[in-house]
């Protein structure tokens, strides 16, 4: 599988479900203002679960296309909508609709980063677009994923959430291994402190990107005063914060006394945000 611009990419399936999972941590170490890691788990037996199981499904856009579920218990779908809120963790609430749009928000939001971090290793745009809140008909009856435990330094009550791709995402994905470029999980080893002094002092160009457009030289030799040119993003989605012409966040334009500003909704990982100086 390729690229738009015939540039060969890679994707390690084994550790697919684990970037996904990192993101989950992410977002929620952000929220919560306190750490939150994963460790891979053994697959829970489907019977003995006394919490029906809910999912959150997203739509991958190319170089990789399919459909991903994240799937977890009421009970700790409940627990989810708890931490996204601000909440204290207690049991007994009912997991009603506004809990599970609660739950439904962190996800776009992890969707968000995840789609940073694969844009980040595949050196191009991808999507990763939350549809709905439900099982789909290719995981019906449920099946094994690939289960994970994540827990906070505050609270080593586990949490459990399993990664299923569609049978489309899986084939896309097993098609790109062995070639010249993997993506593995987003947390990396981060640069030496020495190092990072240095580098703090480096200046470096900010772009704010709207959208894209190609144009042919005819139509760009005909632009006059007044021309309105279409992008292709459009009004909803958000900005792109490019640094040394690398996609490092994503977010909101604002007014701040008269002058654009942007509030960062997503952001990559330090480690990618430091490739920006290579």
């Amino acid at each position: 599988m390729s690229t738009a611009d015939g540039c060969q990419i890679a994707l390690a399936i084994e550790d697919y479900p684990k970037l996904w999972v990192d993101s989950v941590c992410e977002v929620l170490s952000k929220i919560a203002n306190t750490r939150f890691q994963a460790k891979a788990a053994e697959a829970p037996d489907a019977e003995a679960s006394d919490s029906p199981l809910c999912c959150a499904l997203f739509t991958l856009g190319p170089p990789v296309s399919g459909e991903q579920a994240v799937c977890f218990s009421e009970k700790d779908g409940l627990k989810l909508s708890q931490l996204f809120g601000g909440e204290p963790l207690a049991e007994g609430a009912a997991f009603d609709a506004e809990r599970r749009e609660a739950v439904a928000e962190l996800f776009r939001q992890v969707g968000g980063t995840a789609a940073l971090a694969l844009s980040e290793g595949l050196k191009t745009k991808v999507e990763a677009n939350l549809t709905r809140m439900e099982l789909p008909a290719w995981l019906q009856p449920p099946r094994l994923g690939k289960p994970f435990h994540i827990w906070s330094a505050t609270d080593p009550t586990p949490l459990l959430l399993s990664i299923h791709l569609s049978p489309e995402l899986d084939e896309a994905l097993r098609s790109t291994e062995g070639d010249s470029a993997t993506v593995s999980s987003s947390v990396v080893t981060p640069a030496k402190p020495q190092n990072l002094e240095f580098l703090r002092q480096v200046e470096l160009p900010v772009t704010l990107r709207f959208g894209r457009r190609e144009m042919l030289l005819r139509e760009i030799l005909e632009l006059t005063p007044g021309t309105v040119l279409e992008l292709e993003a459009r009004i909803e989605e958000p900005v792109e914060l490019l640094v040394g012409q690398r996609l490092i966040a994503r977010g909101e334009v604002v007014v701040v006394e008269g002058c654009y500003g942007l509030r960062v909704t997503e952001v990559i990982g330090t480690a990618e945000r430091l490739n920006c100086l290579r």
